[in-house]
């Protein structure tokens, strides 16, 4: 006998889950009773059609051999007096069919080599690959296995009851509402096991986690962590046993293994759903309780929280988090035509702020939790896509100030002076390190990231404590030069480099305004300056280029002195032209200005 192929299980598959024709069922007005005699129809057709000839000699002969080696599922033979049980046995041994005939034509096939007279033509395509119909037969019989077979054995409080999802779901329910608990776990043990045996196949997990995956990881949670009861409930016939030590961790590192490989946002945003349902009581409104969510048992909620710690923890965690957080609000993979709307809903992002900055009880220190994520938090800062950028920015500019508030040694030390190195790389003592004339000292990368930087979280954060007017101070002279060079050629800095310095002018007290004017004026020393051998250079990207030019010997005085002169006066210049800029600028640094 040889492998059955593809197409005669999805076909066997598409007999079990196709609605037959109106007949008595449909008459019923018990909609529970005729669900139960549509269930057994469908069983019954299949296995009239499975005996009706040799077209299905190869699929017998694989399902009997299934069987046979899932030890699992021949436990399950209460299933027989629970129609829903037994559609959803049989469903799991069609899938195995399905999974184990695609392994094996995968694993004989061997692609011919390519016409090279016909280059534009396609490979030729596996054996193993689903149609699209095909696909289709196999996502409505995962639906059916995980709305019968993982749902209706959730403990009140983990993952979403499906009974609020469709009325399908409530008759289920309903269905299974008085088994025993032990059943329960049994049964909801063998799907879970067993499809995560289905899913070895790549194609078979896509369908399987692209839709399924938070009613599987709840499964997987209720199995290997649940608390167990001191005492053992009865088991009738003596037939179904609770699960073993050895079952409950095989459970958990199932979990584990599931959320360490699958794309990691939403990963998270199926732990967001798993860590609560609201933990009030009746809505507000007055509605029926129907619509409320059970609130998260209090061990979902730790290990919820746990779990996403890890995930914070990892590299690129926190992209992941906040991805996974804001997914539903336009900044998933895709965006969506709401993305701008959703980039407005600052609350949100503030909230995923919040929990960035608070550092988990699964962290040994602080320090240590700052010193994994901090770098992570800069790079939020640059994200370049479009559709996600604004809402990474804010949560990013969020954290930052936050971690300012709560722990300001470290966030010195991790965030903001790594931001703003670049600029104080130009301090006299830094400078003088870089022996050689011509040396780049701040690329144009490097220069542009840091000057857009402290706009997005000095100037929009728009939070003028004293300890961040002051690091705004200490780089001060710095980019009121760049903003001087901006306005005498094409460049892509003035407008930061010009909020930056009126934001600080404005924020500042009138005598610390006041003294930064002298100092920018060069009629007080206490700014520090770009050191005179440090010359900005046009970028080619728009930018600019910080480097090392040292005085060339020999050169005239006089020469020295008027590049001296006309250097001061184009400060000046572009001093008074700055204080003349309305929107920001107080009235009382605009008088000065025309009084200068």
């Amino acid at each position: 006998a040889g492998v059955p192929s593809v197409s005669e299980v999805t076909e066997a598959l598409k007999v079990l889950i196709t609605p037959r024709e109106p007949g008595s069922a449909a008459h019923d007005t018990d909609k529970q009773a005729a669900l139960i005699r549509t269930l057994q129809l469908h069983v019954a057709s299949l296995e009239e059609e499975l005996q009706s000839g040799p077209k299905w000699e190869n699929l017998r002969i694989l399902r009997t051999k299934v069987l046979e080696d899932t030890k699992l599922i021949q436990d399950g033979s209460e299933a027989v007096a629970d129609p829903s049980w037994r559609f959803t046995l049989e469903a799991l041994v069609l899938l195995l069919c399905l999974k184990e005939c695609m392994l094996q034509l995968a694993a004989s096939f061997k692609p011919p080599k390519p016409n090279l007279k016909t280059p534009e033509a396609a490979p030729v395509l596996s054996p193993d690959a689903l149609s699209i119909t095909q696909q289709k037969n196999v996502r409505s019989a995962l639906q059916f296995v995980v709305s019968m077979g993982i749902c209706p054995y959730l403990l009140p409080g983990i993952g979403l009851p499906l009974q609020h999802r469709s009325e399908f779901g409530a008759l289920v329910c309903s269905m299974v509402s008085h088994d025993l608990s032990n059943v329960r776990t049994h049964r909801l043990y063998i799907t879970c096991t067993t499809l995560l045996e289905v899913s070895q196949h790549p194609s078979l997990g896509s369908l399987l986690f692209t839709q399924h995956l938070g009613d599987l990881m709840a499964g997987l949670c209720q199995l290997g962590y649940c608390p167990t009861k001191t005492k053992a409930e009865p088991v009738t016939e003596g037939r179904v046993k609770n699960l073993t030590e050895s079952e409950r961790i095989q459970c958990k590192e199932s979990l584990r293994g599931l959320i360490d490989q699958l794309y990691q946002p939403l990963v998270i945003k199926e732990l967001i759903i798993l860590q609560g349902g609201p933990r009030q009581g009746p809505h507000p409104s007055g509605t029926s309780s129907s619509v409320q969510r059970a609130p998260a048992p209090a061990w979902l909620r730790r290990l919820s929280g746990q779990l996403l710690s890890d995930r914070l923890m990892r590299p690129k965690g926190v992209q992941a988090v906040v991805h996974g957080i804001l997914a539903g609000a336009g900044a998933g993979a895709a965006g969506g035509r709401d993305a701008e709307a959703a980039a407005s809903n600052w609350k949100k992002c503030d909230a995923v702020a919040k929990i960035l900055a608070s550092c988990p009880q699964q962290s040994l220190t602080v320090e240590q939790y700052y010193q994994k994520v901090c770098p992570q938090i800069l790079d939020l800062l640059h994200i370049q896509n479009m559709l996600t950028a604004r809402q990474f920015q804010r949560v990013a500019t969020e954290t930052m100030l936050k971690m300012g508030r709560d722990h300001p040694d470290l966030a010195e030390k991790l965030l903001i002076l790594p931001m703003l190195e670049p600029l104080l790389r130009c301090s006299v003592l830094q400078a003088e390190k870089s022996s050689s004339s011509g040396e780049i000292l701040v690329s144009e990368l490097e220069l542009s990231q840091c000057v857009e930087d402290i706009v997005k979280v000095f100037v929009v954060g728009n939070d003028a404590t004293p300890t961040i007017l002051n690091y705004t101070k200490r780089v001060l002279s710095t980019v009121f030069s760049l903003y001087c060079f901006s306005r005498q050629n094409v460049s892509h800095l003035r407008s930061p480099s010009q909020d930056i310095l009126l934001w600080f002018l404005e924020k500042s007290d009138r005598d610390s305004a006041v003294s930064a004017l002298a100092g920018l004026s060069g009629l007080e020393e206490w700014v520090p300056s770009l050191p005179p051998y440090c010359h900005i250079q046009p970028g080619s990207h728009g930018g600019a280029v910080i480097t090392v030019q040292e005085q060339k010997n020999g050169e005239d005085d006089d020469d020295i002195l008027y590049e001296k002169v006309s250097s001061d006066q184009w400060r000046m210049q572009c001093l008074v032209d700055l204080l003349s800029v309305k929107p920001h600028t107080p009235d009382w640094l605009q008088t000065s200005s025309c009084t200068a």
